[in-house]
């Protein structure tokens, strides 16, 4: 069974909202898939040094590409991630940013404090 696309809306922006930016069991959420502006806060979280994206829009679809570093080589060496494309810049952005490893796009994980004597 192949999985269906994401659609736009309140589950799809609940979900960027926890697997991208880490919030659980936030009542409200940006619109992140139907807005540009509040997509473009899911670009700028998850942009690095080491993780690159490109937007581009093509036939009446856009297309969200990320490249991120080789472990070891130099930025010039990448390697393609994730991409999407959909009607909406804001929807694709969504998808692309779903579509990469978990261990590219979660918040890190807070560090513990060392203990004290």
């Amino acid at each position: 069974m192949i999985a269906s696309l994401p659609k736009a809306g309140p589950e799809l922006d609940r979900r960027v909202s926890q697997e991208v930016f880490g919030i659980r069991g936030a009542s409200r959420v940006p619109p992140y898939s139907t807005d540009n502006a509040a997509a473009d806060l899911i670009v700028e979280h998850l942009k690095s040094p080491t993780l690159r994206c490109a937007i581009e829009s093509f036939d009446e679809r856009w297309l969200v590409v990320w490249w991120g570093k080789i472990a070891g080589k130099s930025i010039d060496k990448s390697e393609r991630l994730s991409t999407s494309t959909a009607r909406t810049r804001a929807l694709a952005i969504c998808r692309s940013a779903l579509n990469l490893p978990a261990s590219r796009r979660l918040p890190p994980a807070p560090r513990g404090r060392g203990k004290r004597a």
